[in-house]
């Protein structure tokens, strides 16, 4: 196994790592009570960022990527709509990477803005079934970055969802800056992820892209 996987720098110190993780989930969590129908995707940018702010981020690791409706089906690479409107009943993926504690947090989720819309539940609760397959079968048989993400990408069919791994593939986190140790995805990986250095990114789409769904989180030893 490559060491550089789990390269850490002189500052890592667990506690801090999952009090960062539980802060980072905790900022998603007020977003999405705070987020409301007629907000901009720019606004609803400052609005998670200012969360994060609040509970003690110090800096941004990677941007804050919010987007609305049709434009849950893009990944981290494309652009922004910033103008785009929330609707009164929509779908929304957020992804944040803030520095708590010096530590990387890192999370992603979907949340839903009023309703009823059948579509739009179906896939944001399959999208966290998915992680969290992947995630046992991580645990249970130690597969690898490579085989996990295979994994999860026949889950999605299974449940009749696009995959769409080419926009997510995971990466490491660690205290900041990981990067300076290792830049390759989890999707790479020829090894078995050790816990508390990976995030698994999960991302699926209606099968007519017209919406998607993501979520994300470390794998964790701790439940």
């Amino acid at each position: 196994m490559n060491p550089l996987y789990d390269a850490v720098g002189e500052n890592f110190n667990l506690e801090s790592f999952h009090r960062s993780r539980k802060l980072t989930q905790e900022s998603l969590q007020l977003f999405a009570q705070q987020l409301r129908p007629g907000t901009t995707c720019r606004d609803a940018i400052k609005l998670c960022n200012s969360i994060m702010t609040s509970l003690g981020a110090t800096k941004l690791w990677h941007q804050t990527f919010v987007r609305f409706g049709k434009n849950t089906i893009f990944g981290y690479e494309d652009p922004l709509e910033l103008e785009a409107v929330l609707n009164e009943v929509d779908i929304v993926t957020v992804d944040v990477g803030p520095v708590f504690l010096g530590h990387e947090g890192d999370a992603g989720t979907t949340i839903l803005v009023g309703g009823p819309n059948d579509e739009y539940l179906r896939i944001s609760q399959d999208v966290k079934k998915i992680f969290s397959e992947t995630e046992r079968v991580w645990r249970e048989q130690k597969l690898s970055g490579e085989q996990l993400y295979a994994f999860a990408s026949q889950l999605a069919v299974d449940k009749g969802w696009r995959s769409i791994p080419n926009y997510v593939r995971g990466h490491r986190v660690a205290d900041f800056p990981h990067r300076i140790h290792w830049q390759g995805d989890l999707a790479s990986c020829d090894a078995t992820p050790t816990p508390d250095r990976w995030v698994l990114e999960i991302q699926i789409a209606d099968p007519e892209l017209r919406f998607g769904a993501f979520y994300e989180d470390v794998l964790t030893a701790l439940p």
